[in-house]
């Protein structure tokens, strides 16, 4: 098995509907030259979303690749540009990659950047279309405090989308969410007790650590 590298991340911005653009325009002022635009659903578990401070309204969630160097620097910017430090202006994260394939300009490693690992981890869940609350509300049984629901779907039945090199089906839902380290077991446990993921075809999930984060929210 293949360490994890600490050249390359890939960046996920999640922000009100509307705002992608803002995000790719300072991305690529700051080294990030790609991006793909997804749209999502932000869904609160308690009235209020307190790690995204975000409530149940439509968001782009916009997904980028680069060295860490580069990715850093444009992480900061896009934080401070969007004024993620204020609630309802979205969050950015960053997780480390293991190797990166078909990127031209990712050939040419960073070198001396050091690993540093977040509190967070994010947890995916693959799931049929209409399932996606059942999901939040489970993952609130065990602590989480809300999430994103990503409808990536093709413009037909035969066409798919692809996420982290995973085929998303055009009637499936993708839940994204963003909890501490501590409870992401509980989390993921009473997801599959609750969606019977363990049950042929019945959903997936996957768990990334997270490398950096900002915009969470959490209100005193």
């Amino acid at each position: 098995m293949h360490s994890p590298s600490l050249n390359h991340a890939i960046y996920v911005a999640i922000v009100p509907e509307g705002r992608s653009h803002k995000v790719i325009k300072c991305a690529r002022l700051h080294g990030l030259s790609g991006a793909t635009v997804f749209q999502g659903i932000g869904s609160s578990c308690r009235g209020l979303l307190h790690f995204f401070g975000l409530d149940n309204v439509h968001r782009d969630i916009i997904m980028m690749i680069g060295d860490l160097v580069s990715g850093t620097s444009a992480m900061h910017h896009i934080a401070e540009k969007l004024q993620m430090h204020k609630s309802n202006h979205g969050i950015i994260y960053s997780s480390l990659l293991s190797c990166v394939y078909g990127c031209s300009t990712l050939e040419s490693p960073s070198k001396g950047v050091t690993s540093h690992m977040s509190k967070y981890q994010a947890i995916y869940t693959v799931i049929d279309k209409g399932k996606a609350e059942l999901v939040i509300d489970a993952a609130a049984k065990a602590g989480a405090n809300g999430g994103t629901v990503i409808n990536a779907r093709g413009s037909g039945i035969h066409e798919r989308e692809t996420l982290f090199s995973m085929s998303i089906e055009p009637e499936k839902e993708l839940v994204l969410v963003i909890a501490q380290v501590e409870i992401v077991p509980a989390i993921c446990a009473k997801i599959r007790e609750e969606l019977h993921i363990d049950d042929p075809g019945m959903g997936i999930i996957f768990v990334q650590d997270i490398h950096e984060v900002m915009g969470l929210y959490s209100p005193q």
